[in-house]
């Protein structure tokens, strides 16, 4: 059993009891096995449970000379994907979100928790 598994499962539960199931979606190009020819766009979804808070005007680091400002922070326990800023988050009410940045908690390598900070 792993260090933090009690941890990990802790942050699982509690997001599954307050929060709710969103849809994770990105657009991805598939190998062409023919050279020279571009592959087709597939739509890559995973499903995870997130609980939500709302920020008022939070100012992170620059990112290529602008400041980031973040709308909302959402939690997510381990998943079986990696998330990443290229998706976008779906949210029961139909509300699509935009990705700023994405902090992971995982002490010695065990996936514990991820901070999602949205744009939009």
């Amino acid at each position: 059993m792993a260090v933090f598994e009690d941890d990990a499962q802790g942050a699982l539960e509690a997001i599954r009891e307050s929060g709710e199931l969103v849809t994770w979606t990105k657009e991805e190009m598939t190998p062409n096995p023919l050279p020279g020819r571009p592959g087709q766009t597939v739509t890559v979804e995973h499903f995870a449970h997130m609980v939500f808070f709302p920020v008022k005007t939070v100012m992170g680091g620059l990112t290529n000379g602008e400041v980031p400002t973040f709308t909302d922070k959402g939690l997510m326990g381990r998943v079986d994907f990696v998330p990443d800023t290229l998706y976008t988050v779906m949210r029961k009410s139909g509300q699509r979100k935009s990705i700023g940045r994405i902090t992971h908690l995982c002490p010695n390598g065990e996936s514990i928790l991820y901070t999602v900070e949205f744009t939009s």
